[in-house]
């Protein structure tokens, strides 16, 4: 079963996590940590590339959000619930990110 689930939070209602979980065989704790790494792959019985998590973390942080993950192997609890939280209005993020990265460019160029 996969579930996902939406709401504000934040003192302001200013930003919204989405949650998706499901009913599966769970991640290992030991292998928690590891998830986030570029072409890690925990399963081997997974075809991938091992890239999918590494590019979401990456866009999520770009947007000025954060993901986390939870996860149990136990019998009867088991399952798995990744957690997105973003500013609710992320172009603000995006926009400063922005208008900060001419200034460190310039400052690149002019060192060369």
């Amino acid at each position: 079963e996969i579930r996902v689930k939406a709401e504000m939070q934040g003192s302001e209602q200013d930003q919204v996590a989405i949650t998706v979980s499901d009913t599966g065989r769970g991640i290992a704790e030991e292998h928690l940590s590891s998830i986030w790494k570029a072409f890690q792959q925990v399963d081997p019985d997974v075809k991938g590339t091992g890239l999918g998590l590494t590019i979401v973390r990456n866009l999520v942080e770009a947007m000025g959000g954060m993901i986390s993950v939870a996860s149990s192997v136990e019998a009867g609890s088991a399952g798995t619930s990744f957690t997105v939280v973003l500013p609710r209005r992320p172009q603000d993020h995006v926009r400063r990110l922005l208008s900060e990265k001419p200034a460190a460019d310039a400052d690149q160029q002019a060192s060369k």
